[in-house]
């Protein structure tokens, strides 16, 4: 497409209509390079806005040295490096796979390295793993103040596209414990795990546990008979990551099958996290018989109190939720005799209420009067700038409450 045979001048001061026009001749295919040349080249005084959008335009046109012609300039002309210049250039050094011209640029920008967005700190990291330099690439990931999504991908395509195969799988199951999962992460990692030449229980767990986070339970199961078919015997991890992605795909009757042979066939004694699991995933299918079976189970075994308790609340919690005051009320007695707890009560007696068991409802709150037991007051906190504040109902201790109550007032009105 020709592009329009006018001059810019009259725009020189109107720094948003020339970024518009560069803009426009930066498109790979409807632009022109030559023409934003000559734009650029008749501003007298380009701002750091204008400057990033021509880097963009030789970016995006392939002509790599060009961004650090701009770049150049922009030191040049006392002008910082911003959150948008940074990631252009450096994605130009890893396109010319020029690790001396990354070196160059970071050095430049050295001070404001502590400042950088997450993007700069995931090209900076690209770059490096683009040029083989997979040990620099670790160093600013380490260094990276906040890793996002962008971050952790960034690293484990790295560790990908240099063949460092246990590294990127470790670095996964570092970042599912971090609970920061990528969109693309998972397929990052079966590339990862279907390239490694041996494999251990580690990684065979590793693969499953992120399957099982990316909700894809039937490939986590998929994964789980690969694995015992390659003759490794699964594990304690193993099974809780399978019962994981039974739970999260809803998986009841795979879930029952799956503890069934971890019983007979792998001779394995499920603990309370397996145990957790499955009333958790049998709960949410609506399946209480079969879990308050698994709540005997839980019983029966000699673990820790804690542990015991833990279970208990949850499945009372379940129970309440879905209606079932029988199985509620076995839970709540078998809960009391391991705490005194006025969560338990406030639970049984909001059940009975829901159902039209008033009087149940009633006795339950008098049972809790009598014994003594104080219902814990609701608490909330609110983070602002850095400080946390806590909230308790009923009390009016923080030091702001004159200037926090009309505001309150004020929202309360708006909602009404």
């Amino acid at each position: 497409m020709p592009m329009p045979k006018y001059s810019p001048l009259g725009l020189d001061t109107n720094t948003l209509a020339l970024s518009r026009l560069l803009g426009f001749c930066s498109h790979p295919h409807q632009g022109s390079l030559t023409y934003a040349c000559r734009v650029f080249e008749r501003i007298h005084h380009p701002t750091l806005c204008i400057c990033n959008t021509i880097i963009k335009t030789f970016l995006l046109n392939g002509n790599f040295y060009g961004t650090f012609h701009v770049f150049t300039k922009i030191l040049q002309g006392g002008l910082s490096p911003d959150n948008y210049t940074i990631p252009y250039v450096l994605k130009a050094c890893a396109a010319l796979r020029d690790c001396s011209l990354g070196e160059m640029v970071h050095g430049h920008v050295f001070d404001e390295i502590p400042r950088l967005s997450a993007v700069s700190w995931s090209v900076m990291i690209s770059g490096y793993a683009k040029v083989g330099d997979v040990d620099s690439a670790r160093l600013f990931f380490d260094e990276a103040p906040e890793k996002d999504r962008g971050t952790w991908g960034a690293m484990i395509s790295g560790y990908v596209q240099n063949s460092c195969f246990k590294e990127g799988l470790h670095l996964f199951r570092l970042l599912q414990l971090a609970h920061v999962v990528p969109d693309d992460s998972i397929f990052l990692t079966k590339r990862l795990f279907n390239s490694m030449p041996e494999r251990n229980i580690v990684f065979w767990n590793a693969m499953i546990s992120g399957l099982a986070m990316h909700g894809d339970g039937a490939s986590a199961l998929k994964l789980f008979s690969d694995m015992e078919k390659a003759g490794i015997r699964p594990d304690n991890i193993a099974f809780i990551a399978v019962f994981t992605a039974c739970r999260y795909s809803g998986m009841a009757h795979e879930g029952l099958q799956l503890l069934h042979k971890m019983c007979s066939v792998y001779k394995i004694e499920p603990k309370s996290e397996q145990y957790g699991c499955l009333v958790d995933l049998l709960t949410r299918a609506g399946l209480f018989e079969e879990a308050m079976v698994m709540m005997r189970r839980i019983t029966s075994n000699s673990w820790n109190g804690s542990e015991e308790t833990l279970a208990w609340r949850a499945f009372l919690s379940a129970c309440c939720n879905h209606g079932h005051a029988q199985l509620a009320q076995c839970a709540a007695e078998r809960l009391l005799r391991l705490e005194n707890h006025s969560g338990v009560y406030v639970l049984l007696s909001s059940l009975y209420g829901a159902s039209g068991k008033h009087s149940n409802s009633r006795r339950v709150r008098d049972m809790m009067r009598n014994k003594g037991v104080d219902k814990a007051p609701g608490c909330s906190t609110v983070e602002s700038d850095g400080v946390v504040s806590e909230f308790i109902a009923g009390e009016e201790t923080h030091s702001q409450m004159e200037e926090i109550h009309p505001i309150l007032e004020k929202l309360h009105m708006q909602l009404d």
